[in-house]
């Protein structure tokens, strides 16, 4: 969820329940100043009781009174009848023939020796209406000012978050080895100016880092091999005197082994770093089915050499984006992993299809842990003759994440199993 959209729904959220809550706390309120000013008209029309009762000469002038103003009602006093505050009652209106509230106030008074209680009332049907449309006047003026505020909300925000996606957009679209940095302008907000200077320093930081590291690959491709090369020559010039002894020449023999293996070794370890530091283009098409039967016509001899062979199954040909040289070293590493731990004699079967490449060889299970297969000089105990350096698979696992291919492993039965995710 972006962030726009969630704090637009989590203020729609909190938005309406506020203005869920305010309604009934509004109608409360409002209702409660409407029944005081009506208390207070009834106690103004009240005061001039003593006023109409001056006038009142006779019985028949009280009657007349009753029948004249229909608001008035006038009964004997009885103990317990009288009601000291305001009250609501509840009565049949002749004029709208229906039920309405009347808002009522009592006074005693003493006419001809006898005391009488009288009510003051006035309806409430003009307070309901009014209040309902206050109400309906209130609500509409929320909503109004709800759907106002959510629109400003966002356009204020967009125009707010901008650099922010502006920058962002920037670091999706940043590589390493890219003559590309932020835009340094001036921004209205000092935290967004704070982070556009951050970025801007880490990205420096980080090119400068990734200029030393990739001149240092490049400088120990050379600077190594050179002396590698000249150690092997004056080997070469040792075998050539005819005066070695059969102990000389074995001793000779391991040190030209060992001087390969370290070459093996600086080699892979320079690939390795290269990958990791992205140097290599992958925006290659490449066949899969064709790089297989090449790499697996390239490694035939070694699998001959253990009395194995290799089937392999691809009934079409499967194109993906990637690099070439590397693609070969994936699977160059992978087929040599199987031939390498496959026992003498063995078959090593490959298949791919659309939904990726399996490779399978018979063996013993591993006397290691599983997650640690993929590091590096990662070995199996078991098979400590075998001359590989220990880097064939971590290579194959950074390749594989390189082109985002999901390289597995897993031993099902007697047989080791590695799958590549297309």
């Amino acid at each position: 969820m972006k962030l726009l959209s969630y704090n637009s729904q989590r203020y729609l959220i909190l938005s309406a329940l506020l203005i869920l809550l305010s309604i009934p706390i509004f109608y409360f309120v409002v209702s409660t100043f409407f029944l005081k000013s009506v208390d207070e008209s009834l106690a103004l029309k009240a005061s001039f009781l003593p006023d109409y009762i001056h006038n009142i000469k006779n019985p028949n002038d009280l009657e007349l009174w009753k029948k004249v103003d229909s608001d008035l009602k006038i009964k004997v006093y009885k103990d317990g009848d009288f009601k000291t505050q305001p009250f609501t009652t509840e009565a049949y209106s002749k004029i709208s023939k229906e039920v309405e509230q009347y808002r009522n106030l009592q006074k005693k008074f003493t006419l001809f020796n006898q005391d009488y209680i009288i009510t003051f009332r006035t309806s409430l049907v003009e307070k309901e209406d009014l209040l309902q449309s206050i109400l309906f006047l209130q609500i509409g003026l929320l909503l109004f000012l709800f759907l106002g505020s959510i629109f400003i909300n966002r356009r204020i925000s967009k125009k707010i978050w901008q650099p922010f996606r502006d920058i962002l957009n920037f670091l999706q679209n940043f590589e390493l080895g890219q003559d590309l940095n932020p835009e340094q302008k001036k921004l209205k907000i000092d935290e967004f100016n704070d982070l556009n200077q951050e970025i801007y320093q880490l990205i420096n930081r980080t090119q400068k880092t990734y200029t030393a590291q990739k001149e240092f690959t490049e400088n120990a491709a050379h600077e190594l091999q050179t002396p590698i090369a000249i150690i092997k020559s004056k080997l070469e010039l040792f075998y050539q005197d005819g005066k070695l002894s059969n102990n000389q020449s074995i001793l000779i023999d391991q040190i030209n082994s060992t001087l390969n293996k370290l070459d093996e070794l600086n080699k892979s370890l320079l690939l390795l770093a290269k990958i990791e530091n992205q140097q290599f283009d992958f925006k290659a098409n490449i066949d899969l089915k064709t790089g297989l039967e090449e790499t697996v016509q390239e490694l035939e001899f070694l699998a001959e050499s253990r009395n194995q062979s290799i089937k392999l199954w691809i009934p079409q040909p499967i194109v993906i984006k990637g690099n070439a040289t590397l693609i070969h070293q994936l699977f160059k590493n992978l087929i040599i992993n199987a031939i390498q731990y496959a026992p003498l004699g063995e078959e090593i079967n490959i298949s791919c299809d659309a939904s990726g490449i399996l490779i399978t060889n018979k063996g013993i299970p591993l006397d290691f842990p599983i997650d640690k297969l993929f590091k590096r000089f990662s070995k199996n105990n078991t098979h400590q003759s075998h001359s590989g350096n220990g880097l064939g698979l971590a290579i194959a696992k950074k390749i594989a994440d390189f082109h985002q291919l999901k390289l597995t492993y897993q031993y099902v039965g007697d047989e080791h199993q590695f799958s590549l995710s297309l």
